[in-house]
């Protein structure tokens, strides 16, 4: 989450949204809630959310993907906070011309094993595309 950056664009799309902020790393979460006191915040994994079912609107992910341990899982636990018809924004870290290859962190971002992690997940995938000025893949999957 870094220091919750996304969340306060987020806010300035939607200012009257709750927002509710994740990280595995306490620091980050810390300096999160100084800087948006309306926010809430938990130290969790992607793989277990402190979160109720169907709880949620809309789910995003930058840059953290390819640290997760276990993204099917993880995967399903977002699908699982999802409302019907909520949808999961990942974007991640994917090198043009193959460069992925050489990172162990960047293979499972492969744009078609995602889709097949979503899927599995229960995630319909709305869209996919390359940002390729910021070497990114933004893959937006809904629950239906």
């Amino acid at each position: 989450m870094r220091d919750g950056r996304l969340l306060r664009k987020v806010r300035e799309r939607w200012p009257t949204a709750r927002l509710i902020g994740v990280d595995a790393a306490a620091d980050m979460i810390e300096k999160a809630r100084q800087l948006m006191p309306y926010a809430t915040f938990y130290v969790n994994e992607a793989e277990s959310l402190s979160l109720p079912d169907a709880s949620v609107d809309l789910v995003f992910s930058t840059a953290s993907f390819h640290h997760w341990q276990d993204k099917e899982r993880a995967v399903c636990e977002i699908k699982r906070v999802l409302r019907l018809g909520g949808r999961f924004f990942l974007a991640d870290i994917w090198p043009p011309l193959g460069l992925s290859r050489f990172s162990r962190h960047f293979q499972s971002n492969n744009p078609a094993r995602i889709r097949v992690t979503f899927a599995d997940a229960g995630l319909h995938v709305k869209n996919q595309r390359r940002r390729l000025r910021l070497w990114l893949f933004i893959t937006v999957g809904e629950r239906s």
